[in-house]
């Protein structure tokens, strides 16, 4: 018995450790919501709150879902509403409450959709509608009292009306077996009629027509057969057309709000079929589309607003297909190729506004496949290259506009691969670089545009690796030093534009090792500093320009050891100290 109760607890201490009480505030201080968090799930019971501190809601959780009962409250801290809930459905008995705690509504969910028996009730606690629904959530209103009092609908048969607080009308009807039927009528607050239809079994048949909250006609629609019609708040017409078994066919017209035609075309069977033309809103042809059986067909034209062709192409079952051609707003050619069922395909031109070419190159399955070439405005050739699925590949050029070579290199599947070379302008060459998969490898050396070398350098899969030295464009030595994988190594020695020595560095593995000297622009030696795995370690010395010591220091490990001396421009002692593992033993 004792082994289970000691396994026991170890659960519970296991469910402690995870769970955790979790609180929210307000910015006022006040508690927002609070409850406990298991796994980072939200767990059981959970309260939220108004600013005011009043109890907004509870709900029930399991593993972060909604599991359980959802209670709201009103701000004066009655019950509002509660909602039984299964795993974040809607699922059981749902009840609502008027402010003063008469029931408002009482009904059930299953599986997140209204279901058996609803019931409605004033504030008084008399009922007004009962209502059965289905397993599609359809309502059969079963009863329906007016103003509280008069039960006008029983047993799903009889009138039905609404109306706002005022006592203006708001809808009125008929209900057989439930379901709306025969005329319905739909107002706005100020008494004006806003909707009148009829209703076969819940549905929307026969004339429907619709109007603004200013008595004007805003819609007359024909669910079943008819001549549809709508307009604008300014009584101008918005679209027009025949419906016929729920489905347009003819001619449909739809206008612009300043009576333009905006685009007209003809249906069958609730499809467009036939030439459909766009308008522009001061006029003026948009587009012309083809269609058969609601799919774009055959040619298809666009045009800009001051008439001229903007886009000529072909569809085939919807798709592009075919020559397409688009037009600059010259009126000239701006490219031109081939579709095949959606996708570019074949031989591409694009050009400049003068006429000339711009690009030639061609589409495989909407991929760039095959050579590219690029084109100056004065015919010379800028880019030139191959793709292969998309991706560049093989020899790539590129030339400056008076047709001299600029860059030459080489990709394998869209990756920078192999030698690149560019040079300036001149002739002369700027850099020449290796790569490996779009990561320099190998030598680099890069030139100034006097031809004098600038840079050279020496990468392995990208990082700097081996000797590395830089000159000024008077050809002067400035810097050189080797990596080993990106970390500097041995000696670097760094000169002025004159040609003297003004650095030494020494490195290990990337840090500081060794001595390092600092001189003069003149080549007087001003500091020696010693290193070891980048701490100061041995003798570090600084001089005056005339080569006196000005001072010394010596390091153990990055620790003060031995001597620490100041002295005068005449080597004369300022001061003497002696340091023992940093701490200080003697002064002179």
């Amino acid at each position: 018995m004792k082994k289970y109760l000691f396994l026991l607890l170890l659960v519970c201490l296991a469910y402690s450790v995870q769970a955790q009480l979790k609180t929210e505030k307000w910015p006022n201080g006040k508690t927002k919501s609070e409850g406990l968090l298991v796994n980072e799930y939200m767990e059981g019971k959970w309260t939220f709150y108004y600013e005011t501190g009043i109890k907004d809601q509870e709900a029930e959780y399991r593993k972060g879902l909604l599991h359980g009962y959802l209670t709201s409250y009103y701000e004066n801290g009655r019950k509002q509403s509660s909602q039984r809930y299964a795993w974040n459905f809607k699922h059981g008995s749902y009840t609502e409450w008027h402010k003063n705690d008469t029931m408002a509504i009482s009904g059930f969910y299953k599986g997140n959709r209204k279901d058996s028996i609803w019931k409605w009730f004033g504030e008084n606690g008399t009922p007004f509608k009962v209502s059965k629904f289905d397993s599609t959530e359809i309502e059969h209103v079963l009863s329906f009292w007016i103003n509280d009092s008069t039960e006008s609908v029983i047993n799903g048969n009889g009138t039905y009306k609404t109306y706002y607080f005022d006592g203006a009308p708001r809808e009125s009807g008929y209900y057989k077996n439930g379901l709306k039927d025969s005329v319905w009528l739909f107002y706005y607050p100020n008494r004006n009629l806003r909707a009148q239809g009829e209703y076969k079994q819940n549905t929307e048949t026969g004339a429907w027509k619709t109007f603004y909250e200013n008595g004007k006609p805003k819609t007359e629609s024909y669910y079943i057969a008819g001549y549809n019609k709508a307009w604008y708040d300014n009584n101008n017409l918005e679209y027009e057309g025949e419906i016929k078994d729920s489905k347009k066919v003819g001619e449909w017209k739809y206008y612009y709000v300043n009576g333009n035609l905006k685009r007209t075309g003809n249906y069958s069977n609730d499809k467009e079929t036939g030439l459909h033309i766009g308008f522009y809103s001061e006029g003026g042809k948009e587009y012309q589309i083809n269609y058969t059986s609601g799919f774009k067909q055959g040619t298809a034209n666009w045009f800009r607003e001051n008439g001229t062709a903007d886009i000529d192409g072909n569809f085939e079952n919807d798709q592009q297909h075919g020559i397409w051609t688009y037009y600059q707003e010259n009126g000239t050619k701006g490219n031109q190729g081939e579709f095949k069922y959606g996708l570019m395909n074949g031989s591409w031109v694009w050009w400049y506004a003068n006429g000339t070419v711009w690009k030639t190159g061609s589409y495989e399955n909407d991929k760039k496949h095959g050579f590219w070439t690029v084109y100056y405005e004065n015919g010379n050739k800028y880019t030139y290259g191959e793709y292969s699925a998309g991706k560049e590949h093989g020899v790539w050029m590129q030339w400056f506009e008076n047709g001299k070579i600029q860059i030459k290199g080489n990709f394998e599947q869209g990756a920078i691969q192999g030698l690149w070379e560019e040079w300036y302008e001149n002739q002369k060459p700027k850099y020449v670089l290796n790569y490996l998969q779009n990561i320099k490898d190998g030598k680099a050396t890069y030139w100034y545009e006097n031809g004098k070398i600038r840079l050279i350098e020496h990468f392995s899969n990208g990082k700097l690796h081996g000797f590395r030295s830089s000159w000024s464009e008077t050809g002067q030595a400035l810097v050189s030093g080797s990596y080993n994988m990106e970390q500097r190594i041995g000696k670097w020695i760094y000169y002025n534009e004159l040609g003297v020595k003004v650095r030494e560095e020494s490195y290990k593995n990337g840090n500081k090792h060794g001595t390092w000297l600092v001189w003069s622009n003149k080549g007087r030696l001003l500091q020696v500093q010693g290193y070891k795995n980048n701490i100061r370690h041995g003798s570090w010395l600084s001089y005056y320009e005339n080569g006196k010591i000005n001072s010394v220091s010596n390091y153990k490990n990055g620790k003060k050891h031995g001597l620490e001396a100041k002295y005068k421009k005449d080597g004369s002692i300022i001061v003497e100290a002696y340091y023992k593992n940093g701490q200080f033993v003697l002064k002179k």
